[in-house]
């Protein structure tokens, strides 16, 4: 009677055992997608929301400014300027401050309904700030137009991240910071090595001057193309 009793246990737990294995084995199936499939539900879901989408492009738009700044503007504060390296980095510094006022000021105005008008605002703002970095050829012009890209920059890089989570679902929310985050990787590389190209070919007072009117062509387009986001 015994061994009996034992043979049942035995054979309860073979089934508790393999009813474990398939239902993790289905887990396993169903809450993993793929690399494909993450990518392909991110770009459904730009794809049906033209807010976010725009706010994406924005994002892009604004991230190649960095490359520049980390590339050619330390060169110029060097070669064009004469500076040493004290007063290269005290020219330069001022773009941290400046970022971090751009977030206070973004928090203490988040009650703001029309938050895309102000960062199709923004950007059209740090584009001219942009322009303000090497023609007068002065330290002191270059450390404010570098802080006040920094204000501008500072809320471009909160809001862009905030309209993103309130417009994404609860589900995707997670992958499409993922892809902001690619972009605000990828994008002030690829821009950085083509405004050395340019610095090598036409210097670098050239070489803003295009790149910042090119940014301030961009804004303007994306303030008149992007109507959804001009109104949310």
């Amino acid at each position: 009677m015994f061994a009996f009793t034992l043979l049942q246990l035995n054979e309860k737990e073979k089934k508790s055992h393999s009813s474990l294995g398939k239902s993790e084995k289905s887990i396993a199936k169903t809450e993993i997608p793929s690399l494909v499939e993450n990518l392909r539900a991110v770009l459904g879901f730009l794809h049906s929301d033209p807010v976010s989408r725009q706010v994406m492009w924005i994002a892009v738009f604004s991230m190649l400014a960095l490359g520049p700044i980390q590339v050619v503007l330390p060169q110029y504060v060097k070669l064009e300027l004469g500076l040493g390296e004290l007063a290269r980095g005290s020219v330069l510094m001022f773009l941290g401050p400046g970022l971090f006022l751009g977030g206070i000021f973004t928090i203490l105005y988040h009650h703001l309904e029309r938050k895309g008008l102000v960062l199709l605002i923004v950007f059209g703002l740090s584009s001219f700030f942009f322009l303000g970095f090497v023609p007068f050829y002065e330290a002191k012009a270059t450390s404010i137009f570098l802080f006040c890209f920094g204000v501008s920059g500072g809320i471009l890089s909160s809001l862009m991240p905030a309209i993103l989570q309130k417009r994404a679902e609860d589900g995707l929310r997670g992958r499409i910071l993922s892809l902001y985050t690619v972009c605000f990787q990828f994008t002030p590389a690829v821009s950085g090595f083509f405004a050395a190209f340019l610095n090598d070919t036409v210097g670098s007072l050239w070489t803003f001057t295009g790149l910042g009117l090119g940014f301030l062509v961009i804004s303007l387009f994306s303030f008149l193309r992007y109507k959804d986001l001009r109104q949310s």
